[in-house]
């Protein structure tokens, strides 16, 4: 399973739907979503933020993984994120766009969303944390600090010029041509991939729903809730608040939530080899189990079975006891 380190840096406007995601965010202490872990200014004024260094696989390799999950397994993946896509729908969380690669599950199968903030300045680019420069977590004044450039994992769109119009969300900054230090964040610096708006982008909530139609559509289709939950979840992808938590009713109900198991389980019927006992040190056992085991082993090499040289031992006992027997019994 490939687990990734992801740290995400965002900058743009004081107001309007960025600065809303930052504000909903820096207050609520979500558990399966990304929080924020500081929040500054760029070299350029513009508001900056920085998340919290997420590990884990993303959600499709967690299930190659995983493999066909059970009942209760799939029921611990999902019903974190209905939790949270409801919260959405109902306005409670505010959620940025996001794919359905873009759940990580940690290793205890903990499910985190990873969105991107609505009105952020492109790229927005993910950097692994191992090439994030080393500061201290409470300073705030290297969030603009150039970064060395990286490819951003689960991005699948070619490059593109930072100053064209015609890429959907990929606005064109008015002072692209000013001294470094002074362009704006929206502007690319050198170094850093151009990376267009990912079109197989959805907002948030139903984000979460395609993630969880993925893992249910994982569980054995033999399964008697699979018609159920598949019918629910179709329902909630064209619905609102209530149509979630419908599915979150249902899915609840297939079975109680079960441990995430990342190896697969034993086969029932192991064969495991036979294991000798140990020797004894003795010298008389040893003695007596090569006697029985390979028997009497004569000058000329050749090998007498020990069945052989125990009958020829009770035939010779008997004759002596015989001869004395007859020898005593003579007259004098």
């Amino acid at each position: 399973m490939d687990t990734i380190t992801l740290q995400s840096h965002w900058t743009g406007p004081d107001t309007g739907p960025f600065a809303t995601w930052v504000a909903d965010r820096a207050a609520a202490d979500q558990t399966h979503c990304v929080r924020i872990d500081a929040v500054g200014r760029d070299p350029a004024g513009r508001l900056a933020v920085r998340t919290e260094a997420l590990h884990g696989a993303r959600l499709p390799d967690a299930l190659d993984r995983i493999g066909s999950p059970t009942v209760g397994v799939a029921v611990t993946l999902t019903v974190p994120l209905l939790l949270l896509a409801a919260d959405a729908r109902s306005g409670a969380v505010v959620l940025g766009d996001a794919r359905a690669d873009d759940v990580l599950v940690d290793d205890a199968g903990v499910t985190v969303l990873a969105d991107h903030p609505p009105g952020a300045d492109p790229p927005g680019t993910d950097l692994p944390s191992t090439d994030l420069p080393a500061t201290d977590p409470n300073r705030t004044d290297l969030l603009g600090t150039d970064l060395p450039g990286t490819d951003s994992p689960g991005t699948d769109l070619p490059a593109t010029d930072p100053n064209r119009t015609d890429v959907p969300g990929l606005a064109r900054s008015p002072t692209a041509t000013g001294p470094p230090g002074q362009r704006p964040s929206g502007v690319l610096r050198p170094g850093r991939a151009a990376v267009a708006a990912r079109t197989s982008e959805s907002p948030g909530p139903t984000a979460l729903l395609h993630a969880v139609r993925a893992v249910w559509e994982r569980v054995d289709p033999r399964e008697p809730c699979r018609a159920v939950v598949d019918t629910a979840v179709a329902e909630a992808l064209g619905g609102g608040v209530d149509e979630v938590l419908r599915l979150l009713e249902v899915v609840r109900a297939t079975a109680p939530p079960r441990p995430v198991r990342w190896d697969p389980p034993t086969d029932d019927f192991l064969f495991v080899d036979t294991v000798e006992a140990a020797p004894d040190d003795s010298g008389v056992v040893r003695w007596i189990r090569r006697f029985v085991e390979r028997g009497v082993t004569l000058p000329g090499g050749r090998t007498v079975p020990a069945r052989r040289v125990v009958v020829g031992g009770v035939v010779v006992a008997g004759l002596a006891a015989a001869g004395v027997i007859t020898l005593g019994g003579a007259p004098a």
